[in-house]
């Protein structure tokens, strides 16, 4: 009788074992697929942002951009006729400059405003 019981515990903990593991991967592939890339939209939530293309443009962009939402970077009518979209989803992977200390503040400023923590 020991013997099966002994059988039993194990199947028993070898099965929580691997819900766990299943539960632990769902988990984690929900919070993948909830990451800043997949946030990168216009504001139809459907077409992706285009990457600005150079330094001059994201300098550009940063000026248009604020101009039309100063406080927070949030600017869909800029963001959606550029194609960049507001300044929390711009794809800056094609800038290789940043830009002026005062540009600097001004996107770190509007998105801290806009809720998304700087990098």
């Amino acid at each position: 009788m020991r013997y099966f019981l002994a059988i039993a515990q194990t199947a028993t903990a070898l099965f929580f074992c691997q819900l766990c593991a299943l539960l632990s991967f769902c988990i984690l592939s929900i919070f993948l697929s909830i990451s800043s890339a997949s946030a990168q939209f216009l504001s139809d939530g459907v077409t992706p942002v285009t990457p600005i293309p150079s330094n001059t443009v994201f300098t550009t962009a940063i000026t248009n951009c604020l101009a039309e939402s100063p406080v927070t970077g949030i600017c869909p009518i800029y963001g959606d006729s550029s194609t960049y979209g507001d300044i929390k989803n711009w794809d800056t992977s094609l800038v290789t400059d940043m830009g002026s200390p005062t540009n600097g503040e001004q996107i770190l400023t509007a998105t801290y405003r806009a809720g998304t923590p700087p990098l």
